[in-house]
Order: structure tokens, then sequence, then C-alpha cells
């Protein structure tokens, strides 16, 4: 029997599994968030010692018996850092056998049903990817501006509303009560004061995604504006991404990750599945079901069955593996 290590790596955490060829999940571990270029290279990889060490004793074996180790990590985003993290993560667990990715790749194959796919990871920032069956893809990543940059952005945006409102530059706004409030801030000035000195942090903007949404299901066309512009920016990346590789309307599966999506109110999901159908009418917006570190070990099995795809039977094992370990995502899951 072969063993795969998948490991996911970003700024919350650090999570690794290890499964067999037939998609059995055997052990789990992880240990806290960081990347080598905040928290220095040492440091992340211990982090992904002690994550892959808690997973390997749980499946009852030794790194010596890994085949292949994925790693969708956190700032693997140019040629060179692809090259040097690999480096670092074969000296840190002992396998020979390493496949980097960005991270965002990994949350594109826990929602595909095949290799070929794309991906909007929207949660605190913003990446997206496409990625063709003959294995080339093509990653945003620092193409995408700071201002698109996911719920993040969407708080800034928020933000600069209520500010253009008090100068009357722009359309009165529910957001101005509602912010007001949230920071617990006398006047506009005041919040823009705190604003300008930069004591409110993307943690504190990203938070304020659930207030549009509130707002816009309550009438404010100023909030429903923001999302909806939102959505058509991650719909231009993707198509951008598909531009880029060539690929005109066929057969794919765009992946729809991170938290920015999840909203009750769906006038972002709705948009971009509008400007989806429009332009791609065979591509199928879906939900990633599974965390994204069991799509690092997909990736590891993908590349042992070189290829062809993984028959039914190893997606029916991950599936059952998921449910017993708690690692189904929190959401529907499935098409969109």
């Amino acid at each position: 029997m072969q063993y795969v290590l998948g490991i996911d790596q970003g700024g919350t955490k650090t999570n690794a599994v290890v499964a067999d060829t037939s998609g059995n999940i055997l052990g789990l571990g992880s240990s806290g968030g960081g990347a080598h270029f905040v928290l220095g290279m040492a440091p992340a990889m211990a982090l992904v010692r002690e994550a892959a060490e808690g997973a390997l004793r749980q499946a009852g074996i030794t790194a010596n018996e890994i085949t292949l180790v994925c790693g969708g990590l956190s700032g693997a985003d140019f040629e060179n850092e692809y090259e040097l993290l690999r480096t670092n993560v074969v000296e840190t667990l002992g396998v020979p056998n390493v496949l980097i990715v960005n991270d965002c790749i990994i949350a594109m194959r826990a929602g595909l049903s095949k290799r070929a796919g794309a991906v909007i990871c929207a949660g605190t920032g913003l990446n997206v990817a496409v990625h063709n069956a003959d294995g080339a893809e093509f990653i945003l990543g620092y193409y995408i501006d700071d201002r698109y940059q996911g719920a993040g952005a969407l708080g800034k945006n928020a933000l600069l509303a209520v500010f253009d409102a008090e100068a009357k530059l722009g359309p009165e706004t529910m957001l101005t009560d509602k912010l007001l409030a949230h920071f617990n801030t006398p006047t506009v000035d005041a919040l823009l004061q705190e604003h300008i000195e930069r004591r409110i942090g993307v943690d504190e903007r990203k938070e304020l995604t659930y207030t549009l949404a509130e707002c816009a299901a309550a009438g404010d066309a100023v909030s429903a504006d923001i999302l909806r512009t939102f959505a058509l920016d991650c719909f231009g990346f993707f198509r951008a991404g598909m531009q880029k590789l060539g690929l005109s309307d066929c057969d794919l599966e765009l992946v729809i990750s991170g938290g920015v999506f999840k909203s009750r109110y769906p006038l972002m999901l709705d948009t971009l599945k509008q400007a989806v159908a429009e332009t791609y009418p065979s591509v199928r917006l879906v939900e990633a079901a599974w965390e994204p570190v069991v799509g690092a070990a997909l990736l590891a099995l993908d590349a042992l069955n070189t290829g062809a795809e993984l028959d039914e039977g190893v997606y029916a094992a991950i599936q059952q593996a998921c449910v017993q370990h708690g690692l189904i995502r929190q959401t529907k899951g499935g098409a969109l």
C-alpha cells in the first residue's frame, strides 16, 4: 500500500492528512498558522513538521512510508518560492518526493470531480486560478490588486462609501449609522481619522462584509452596488484566466471557496452566476465540499495516478473519511 501526505498551511492554521491510494484518510494533524514570508522559514517548517507528525502518528506509519507529499502553502506564488519551499519540506520531513502548489490550488481540487477546473477563493483576500486538462494552469495571485482583495477590500469600500456620503461626494447610505455603531465612533470625522491613522486593520474591515449584506438586503443601493461590483470583478479575473489558457466555453467546474460568498444574502453569488452563465454556459459553479487539506491529498493521488482520473471508489472513500474526521466544509457543497 502506498501513502500520501497532504498539507495545507495558511495564516490561521496548518493541517495535514495521511491517505492511502484507495482514498482512506488514516490520520490528521494540525498546528498553528503561518507562512515563511511572515514568520521566517524555520518557524513555518516547524509548524509543518508538527502537523505532519500528528497525522503520521494517528495513521500509525512513519515518514519513510510516505510515497509523495503535496503541500498547498501560503507564500508559494513565484517559481523560486516553489523550489525554495519544496527543498525545505524535503529537509523538514525527510521525504524526497514533494509537490508544492499555491494554496488556492488545493482549495480548488477539494471541490472538483476531475482534474481540470477553476477556483475563485474569496476570503480575507482573493485568488483566482484556472487549471486545464493538460496540466497547464494560471494563478492570478499578485496580479490581483489590493482593491480587489476579498473581505478586506469589501470592508474598505464600505468605509469609503461612508466617507463619500459625508463629504457629499456620493449618495447617502445606511452604512453610515451601521459603521459608526460597529466601531463605537461618534462621528464620521472620527471614523475617518481612525482609518487614516491605520487603526482599522484588515481583520476589522473584513467583518464589514456581513454589514454590507445586511444593508443591501434592507434595500441600501450603495451596499448592493459594492457587492455586485465585487462579484463582477471576480468574474473578470476568472475570464482573464480562461483567456490566458486559451479556453472558451467548455465543460468545466468553477469552485467557489472562502467565506465571502457564504452570505445569506445571495446578491454576489447570483451576480457571479449570471455573468458566468452569459459568457460560459457550459461552466458549472460548485462549492468545495471538503476542506482544502483534502485537496492536497487528492493532488498527490492524482500525481500517482498519472494521466488518469481517480475512480469513483476513491471519491466515495474520501467522502466517508471526511464525514468521519470532520473534514466537510461548513457549507452545503455541490452545485450552486
